[in-house]
């Protein structure tokens, strides 16, 4: 900024920094509205998955209901006529993980997104809704009644 002020008041360098200035703007602009943009895409993406995702929910909720425990795996969903089949992610995430009581909720849904990189992201259910802030070494993100967690 200093280096561009300078140049402003010298008539040979004025035109190439002021070129520089609106070139670095253009380019500050550009990266935070794909910043910007790129969150919208993920929130809408990860909602959409939660709300495709009901029926799963919903089927292990009624087989916890009806039984008063809930199912051993998804398959067991299919084999008590839950669900037709064990659905696939709507999305390039994982397969559903289901587990059986794990922190102090009596099963949770998790799936994994395509974008695992160097992290261990995860997108979880917990029937409970109690998701902490923090986590191991990450936090959670709530979206709607999944949690996002960050890692």
């Amino acid at each position: 900024a200093v280096a561009w002020f300078i140049c402003v008041f010298s008539r040979r360098l004025r035109r190439s920094a002021t070129m520089v200035a609106l070139f670095c703007a253009a380019l500050l602009a550009v990266s935070v509205s794909s910043q910007v943009l790129g969150i919208l895409i993920w929130d809408r993406g990860f909602r959409q998955l939660a709300h495709e995702s009901a029926p799963l929910v919903g089927a292990v909720r009624r087989y916890e209901a009806d039984h008063g425990h809930p199912p051993a795996d998804l398959e067991a969903l299919v084999s008590a006529s839950y669900l037709p089949e064990v659905p696939a992610t709507p999305c390039a995430c994982s397969a559903y993980q289901y587990r059986v009581k794990h922190r102090d909720n009596p099963w949770t849904l998790t799936v994994f997104p395509p974008f695992r990189g160097i992290g261990f992201d995860r997108f979880e259910y917990w029937p409970n809704q109690d998701y902490p802030r923090r986590g191991e070494s990450g936090w959670y993100e709530r979206v709607g009644d999944w949690a996002y967690y960050h890692e």
